[in-house]
């Protein structure tokens, strides 16, 4: 996020991968990484 100047690199080797950065999205990023999500998987 260039504003707050917040992120997070997250590398999986599973297709289910997903599963894990959700959670670790909306927990470090809060509502902002919820919307990534919502984002994403459309």
């Amino acid at each position: 996020m260039p504003k707050s100047k917040q992120g997070i690199v997250t590398f999986t080797n599973a297709d289910e991968g997903y599963k894990v950065y959700e959670k670790l999205l909306v927990h470090y990023l809060g509502e902002r990484g919820q919307k990534i999500i919502n984002i994403e998987t459309k």
